[in-house]
């Protein structure tokens, strides 16, 4: 019988400075367990732990040396999927005896001893848990939240204020969500993506499929989707959870809930857009399956939520121009950033700045990219971000660019940001993508503040 992994005094983790290992390793330090880690760069994140006692090492030799001076039988090493078991820290680890578990697998235990809430959809996750997570610590719930972002108001991508519940992203990527046993999920969309983990959409909706099967209580699910569950959408004949009369004032978004037969009126969107709009609802419907009796005080808690980084964030916003920032790198999502930014400012140009994510999805949608780049006045491509990948012969952002049916098209390089911001004339700026980017535009940020 495997050890129980809460029972562990050290634990190590391989890829500490991603963002879902990061905040899973905060869970520990928050158990006054002794965490430390490796990763390969050091980022903002990686010294942000540094300064909560969690020590991170880029270097090899000296994280083997520190794993040598640990103790085997005491310590687990997690590692992310961005690592494989053939890793030399890896190897090196698994030769000197220590236990091994990915962190989808850690993440499933947990979510076998604490009550889950599990958002999971190709798009929307990180956005959904957010909000969810708020809207329970606003009203003094015991939860624990590990989130796939950081909240603004916090910092941080971990909550805990108690372990009565846990709130989770269920990450489709490495089927690592097939790990989780939650009490309540909802799944938000199912859009195609991971090429490198499902051969095709098919392959993939059968994951969510076992994914659903494995929610104990009860799943909430977007209109279009055929799995079984409750149905959250903008159709009362097809959502039993509906959206209605979703309005646009001063720049903020506005709508109406039914929810258990109930309807909840003038109910602020925390961020922009009707896609946000949906992702509010979802968090709302899984927050009251927690505590239903709570469900008015859980929208009243939406207007202090100060939103997520990277998610829609406005970093600059005056009468010459305005700046938002957001990890849009899928094309639906891309889509979804332009509709938010078109009804926020009808009459204004927009141009995008875009970093494309992995080798494998610019392949995969290079037409739905060219596609949905097209809707904007003027687009700016950096080169593919390869994040795991090698490169893959004829995809290359130079290619993507020929394919998008626009004149005003540009390629940038890396380290442009502040050229596109100061030399595109329109007034609205969109820099969109999942890699570096970020790093990129925090930067900016702190130039400019």
């Amino acid at each position: 019988m495997s050890k129980d992994i809460t029972t562990y005094q050290n634990y190590y983790f391989i890829g500490v400075g991603g963002i879902g290992m990061s905040a899973l390793a905060r869970y520990f330090n928050a158990q006054n367990k002794s965490v430390c880690g490796y990763d390969r760069t050091e980022t903002n994140l990686t010294k942000q732990l540094d300064e909560e006692g969690i020590q991170v090492s880029n270097q090899d030799e000296l994280t083997k040396k520190t794993l040598h001076n640990l103790s085997a039988t005491n310590t687990l090493i997690i590692y992310s999927a961005a690592f494989k078991l053939d890793h030399k820290i890896l190897k090196f680890a698994q030769n000197e005896g220590f236990t091994i578990n990915k962190r989808a697998s850690v993440l499933g235990q947990l979510s076998k001893r604490i009550s889950t809430l599990a958002v999971a959809g190709t798009h929307g996750k990180t956005t959904t848990s957010a909000i969810l997570s708020h809207i329970l610590k606003a009203n003094a719930m015991p939860v624990t939240a590990i989130i796939g972002g950081i909240l603004k108001s916090e910092d941080t991508n971990f909550l805990h204020q108690g372990n009565d519940v846990l709130v989770v992203e269920a990450d489709e990527y490495d089927r690592s969500f097939l790990q989780l046993s939650p009490e309540y999920a909802c799944i938000i969309s199912t859009d195609a993506d991971h090429i490198d983990t499902y051969a095709n959409k098919e392959e993939m909706n059968l994951a969510f499929k076992e994914f659903n099967n494995q929610v104990k209580k009860c799943s909430f699910l977007s209109a279009d989707n055929d799995l079984e569950g409750i149905k959250i959408g903008f159709d009362h004949q097809k959502a039993p959870v509906h959206i209605t009369n979703i309005q646009v004032k001063e720049a903020k978004f506005y709508f109406d809930l039914t929810l258990n037969a109930k309807k909840y009126q003038n109910i602020t969107s925390p961020l922009p857009g009707k896609h946000n709009v949906q992702n509010t609802a979802f968090a709302l419907a899984l927050a009251q399956s927690y505590k239903p009796e709570m469900i008015e005080k859980f929208i009243s808690s939406l207007d202090d939520f100060q939103g997520i980084k990277r998610r829609f964030n406005i970093i600059q916003h005056s009468s010459q121009q305005v700046i938002i920032d957001d990890y849009a790198h899928h094309p639906a999502a891309i889509k979804a950033v332009y509709t938010s930014l078109k009804d926020l400012f009808p009459t204004d140009e927009i141009a995008v700045l875009f970093q494309p994510h992995l080798y494998s999805r610019t392949q995969q949608f290079e037409n739905e990219f060219a596609e949905v780049l097209a809707l904007f006045d003027a687009v700016y491509l950096m080169p593919i971000y390869p994040a795991r990948e090698e490169p893959i012969a004829g995809v290359s952002s130079f290619n993507l660019l020929d394919k998008i049916k626009l004149s005003n098209k540009h390629l940038i390089k890396i380290n442009e940001l502040e050229e596109f911001v100061n030399v595109s004339s329109e007034r609205i700026k969109a820099v969109l993508g999942a890699g570096d980017i970020g790093q990129l535009v925090e930067s900016f940020q702190k130039n400019k503040s």
